[in-house]
């Protein structure tokens, strides 16, 4: 028993510091810098799961170096140690017990939970959304048009495809492909979606912060499936603007268009 408490103890103290260590991290790190109501979604499911798997490793860990330093045989010893326990019934069984209600937990929080969320986001995006964006992917660049407002493969001053979005508005995207499959991902807003060529693909995204590439580089386009030698460069900027930013950007693109016919 004095070892179970010593064991105990150890893992209880390295498991606070352990939980302690991941809060600072997920706080301070740009890779959680997410902003948009799914991506929360699935960082809450993910903050979840790293926040019981970090007991389950640090109980692992103690357990394989406690027994080692413990309990290891001195080298000039030739005898076997008197306690020989070649099956441990409570303890098989314990951990399989933990194991089983681990992933069953698993299974339904976050992933059954998680899930009816994402499609109850999904159903109320299609029912208002306010945005359409029209996605189109070649080898290897992305291009952005807004058929609502008239505006067609829009650039950013410096002539460069660029997405601009309004912050706190549902956008429904359209992704066709013109050549092979790429992914539709934007890190910070936390869905992807393959654009596969021959099809029609949509997904939604409702924006929280105003953000761009420059402050946050999470907020951009990134394809995710291997499309070529230049799938490394494929990307495009990211701007979320407030309403009345993103108005006016869509009367000087359309000033822009104009002037350019």
């Amino acid at each position: 028993m004095r070892h179970i408490w010593i064991f105990g103890a150890i893992w209880v103290v390295l498991t606070a510091i352990a939980e302690w260590a991941l809060s600072s991290y997920i706080a301070s790190d740009p890779f959680y810098s997410v902003e948009g109501v799914q991506a929360h979604i699935a960082l809450d499911a993910f903050d979840f799961l790293l926040r019981l798997v970090v007991p389950v490793g640090t109980f692992v860990t103690v357990f394989i170096l406690y027994s080692i330093l413990r309990f290891r045989a001195d080298r000039s010893s030739q005898q076997d140690s008197p306690h020989q326990f070649r099956y441990n019934p409570a303890f098989t069984w314990s951990w399989v017990g933990v194991s089983i209600a681990l992933n069953l937990l698993f299974v339904i929080h976050p992933g059954i939970t998680g899930l009816q969320q994402l499609w109850a986001s999904a159903a109320h995006a299609q029912a208002s959304s306010e945005v359409d964006v029209e996605v189109s992917a070649s080898q290897w660049e992305w291009q952005f048009s807004y058929p609502q407002y008239g505006l067609e493969d829009v650039v950013n001053q410096d002539g460069q495809d660029e997405l601009v979005l309004p912050e706190g508005k549902t956008v429904k995207f359209t992704l066709e492909s013109e050549d092979v499959v790429h992914g539709f991902w934007i890190p910070a807003l936390g869905q992807k979606k393959d654009v596969i060529p021959g099809m029609t693909r949509t997904i939604y995204f409702t924006p929280t912060v105003a953000d761009d590439t420059s402050h946050n580089p999470m907020m951009r386009v990134q394809c995710t499936v291997i499309c070529g030698a230049g799938h490394p460069y494929m990307e495009a900027d990211v701007r979320v603007l407030p309403q009345a930013q993103f108005d006016a950007w869509v009367q000087q693109q359309k000033k822009l268009s104009a002037s350019g016919s």
